[in-house]
């Protein structure tokens, strides 16, 4: 059965998790891994020392004992745009060939040096015949293009890339129940925002605030998982200050296509904050559930029962495709 290790790389941490049968309907979470990374080596989904980087991928594959080389990446941060984008191609393999010819369309005042990607969310019929409604995701080629190379110099395969604010509501679509909601995703230096109706994401912005995550003493089962917060990035006021941006960007964004909250899941290493949730809860009114993944078999190999945890996340989503 096909594995692979999907990975996430932070500006403080890769978080990664394999994954068996991540191509087919019952995928099933093997283990995960955490390397915690010197400041300066990388970014959101960025690399800023290549051969530090390859060597701490090396040492996370060494400790953590992955059984596959394979690696999915799941990339964001400030540097993605998504817009609504509309097209008359049905067929993706036809429409991602035309892609770097429409999608500009839907970004007029960006570089030209850009990726795209196209995520179809509903089919709609016109007189000119059925179309296809759905988000372009743009980002600069570069950083995309020095993580590939990053990964290459650690002896890895790169499976596939793909944008984290969907995979985490793909992964939302397949294991709850809500079909109306909005994704809070909260990484160091930004959050992603997602607007879901009828379990299909509708809107997704990146706003540039983020909270510093937990630094916890990383280990096997039985140490001390207890977090030692840092200070954040805003400042003390940091939960204050981005829940204030989170209630405008939700109400503005869900106003836009006209739906009704049923709840608001967090993501990422502040995911459980209780601060963060009560916050958020008291702006809107409705449930904030933490998004979280327990389900791992116990390893033969006692050293690698770890518990896994919120900054996991992530990357645990990716591989579930």
């Amino acid at each position: 059965m096909s594995k692979v290790v999907a990975l996430e790389i932070a500006a403080n941490a890769i978080r990664a998790a394999e994954v068996s049968g991540y191509r087919t309907k019952k995928p099933k979470l093997l283990r995960t891994g955490e390397f915690r990374l010197q400041e300066g080596i990388a970014g959101e989904s960025q690399v800023h020392e290549t051969d530090a980087l390859s060597d701490a991928l090396k040492q996370l594959w060494t400790e953590s004992k992955f059984s596959t080389r394979n690696v999915g990446l799941l990339v964001s941060g400030r540097r993605f745009i998504v817009r609504p984008h509309t097209t008359g191609q049905s067929s993706m393999e036809v429409l991602r060939k035309i892609l770097p010819y429409e999608a500009p369309n839907a970004f007029p005042d960006q570089v030209s040096d850009l990726l795209f990607d196209f995520y179809p969310t509903h089919s709609v019929s016109t007189k000119a015949g059925t179309k296809t409604d759905g988000l372009v995701i743009s980002s600069p080629s570069e950083p995309i293009s020095e993580l590939a190379f990053a990964l290459n110099r650690a002896k890895l395969a790169l499976e596939f890339v793909d944008f984290t604010p969907l995979a985490v509501t793909r992964w939302i679509r397949n294991n709850r129940s809500e079909q109306n909601y909005a994704l809070v995703n909260i990484r160091e230096e930004s959050t992603d925002i997602v607007i879901v109706e009828a379990g299909m994401p509708r809107t997704v912005r990146v706003l540039s605030k983020g909270l510093n995550s937990k630094r916890r003493r990383l280990g096997l089962t039985g140490v001390d998982h207890s977090p030692l917060l840092r200070r954040d990035v805003l400042g003390e006021n940091g939960v204050k200050v981005l829940v204030q941006d989170i209630g405008l960007t939700v109400r503005t964004q869900s106003e836009e296509i006209g739906g009704e909250l049923e709840c608001i899941f967090t993501s990422g290493p502040r995911a459980e904050d209780p601060e963060l949730r009560a916050s958020i809860s008291e702006q809107f009114g409705i449930p904030v559930t933490p998004l979280y993944i327990d389900s791992i078999p116990q390893d033969e190999d006692e050293e690698l029962n770890r518990k896994p945890s919120f900054d996991e996340f992530v990357a645990m989503t990716g591989g579930m495709r």
